[in-house]
């Protein structure tokens, strides 16, 4: 099968690395948006306008001095879910005064019969900037569509897997240079109770086929090394600057895992603000994730799946594609409407491609879409976000608390 030229991919991986140009209106830029945040209006505004006789200008004052900021909403998160019911819980807060925002999600969710689980994930800053510490922690147990392995499955063509996961994954850095940072973290997949229903067991699926992480139960346990350069002041909602992450894992069987495998995860994403009173934000993103050895099943990349947030791959369901190789490109131009920031939109593209079962990347998977965006709580910026986006296969919808990425 003939395969992609690997430059245009290569020159896409570069693109958020290109230098940009410092003068100082760019720099005021980040400080006007910050100092307008108080002048601008949330959903809590027209809460407060519902619930108390107080402005809701004098609602926000009233809490300025709490150290938390909540967010918390129930969505439905995708069209591809299944019918899942979710409550996206935030927590923002600034660990001292010299560090960025720190965040907490928290996602419990439930189809009220096949998938159900609780999520965390933490992004701290503390002590001026000087450490950075990341997490995912989860214990679900799902049933999901399988298609296969590479971008060029049939949507028609499905097997059932079914299985429950503990994962701890935990990672701190400290800053050896102005916005780098080096550390360690260690990672734990523990699946169980994997089962695989197939319509048609005369002809072994691929899952079968790929002879890894195919029994009931299997253990991924090992560190990681990782690299990170981030000027964000803001992960939920960035309007400047960079963010640069590399991260190898190794999983042995010395530390507790079935097999033994290792990956790569080659993150980069770059921000500029056209504006220093509204959000116009350009912002661009690239990614490679490779797996190499004897790699579990559920342990390959998979859409919507990948390491950081897992919110790659808009335009497609969840887990409908799967690769030992993942590439992926996106760009998206977000803007205010309203005023006052409460009301704003989004338009976005991306391109994908994963290797198929003989190590080729197969096809590319194209999606673009639109979105809106609604000032959920303006003291922490964060955005609640709906968008619609077109692939390949056809339209899906998506609800998420902040900015993709």
């Amino acid at each position: 099968m003939k395969r992609f030229p690997r430059w245009p991919w290569i020159l896409f991986l570069m693109l958020p690395f290109a230098p940009a140009v410092e003068v100082q209106a760019q720099a005021k830029k980040r400080d006007s948006l910050s100092l307008k945040q108080l002048e601008r209006t949330d959903i809590i505004d027209f809460g407060a306008r519902l619930l108390t006789p107080r402005h809701p200008e004098e609602q926000h004052q009233a809490s300025a001095n709490d150290r938390v900021q909540f967010s918390i909403i129930p969505v439905a998160p995708s069209s591809s879910a299944g019918g899942v019911s979710v409550s996206a819980i935030n927590a923002s807060f600034f660990v001292d005064k010299g560090s960025n925002l720190s965040t907490i999600y928290f996602y419990p969710y439930t189809n009220f019969s096949t998938s159900y689980g609780i999520l965390l994930t933490p992004y701290i800053w503390a002590n001026d900037n000087e450490w950075n510490a990341t997490g995912d922690f989860r214990i679900i147990h799902n049933a999901m569509r399988d298609y296969g392995l590479g971008g060029n499955t049939s949507v028609q063509d499905y097997t059932i897997l079914e299985h429950s996961q503990v994962r701890t994954y935990l990672a701190a850095h400290t800053r050896v240079l102005p916005n780098f940072y080096l550390g360690v973290g260690y990672n734990l997949d523990y699946f169980y109770g994997v089962e695989e229903d197939d319509p048609t067991p005369e002809t072994p699926s691929e899952f079968r086929q790929h002879g890894y992480g195919t029994g009931s139960t299997t253990v991924s346990s090992g560190i990681t090394f990782n690299i990170l350069r981030d000027s964000r002041k803001n992960s939920l909602n960035p309007t400047n600057g960079y963010f640069t992450a590399l991260v190898f894992r190794a999983s042995r069987k010395a530390m507790g895992s079935t097999t033994e495998w290792g990956s790569v995860f080659f993150d980069v994403r770059r921000y500029l603000s056209f504006s220093t009173t509204r959000h116009k934000i350009l912002a661009a993103r690239a990614f490679y994730w490779g797996t190499y050895g004897e790699v579990p099943y559920l342990n390959l990349p998979a859409t919507l799946e990948e390491p950081t947030s897992g919110r790659a791959g808009r335009g497609y369901a969840t887990n409908r594609f799967r690769g030992a190789h993942w590439l992926y490109g996106e760009a998206e131009y977000r803007f205010d409407i309203s005023s006052r920031g409460f009301f704003g939109a989004t338009v976005f593209a991306n391109l994908q491609s994963y290797t198929n079962s003989a190590g080729t990347f197969d096809r590319i998977l194209p999606a673009a879409g639109a979105g809106l965006r609604f000032k959920f709580n303006r003291k922490s910026d964060i955005n609640l976000t709906l968008d619609f986006a077109y692939g390949k296969e056809g339209w899906n919808w998506y609800i998420n608390l902040g900015e993709y990425f």
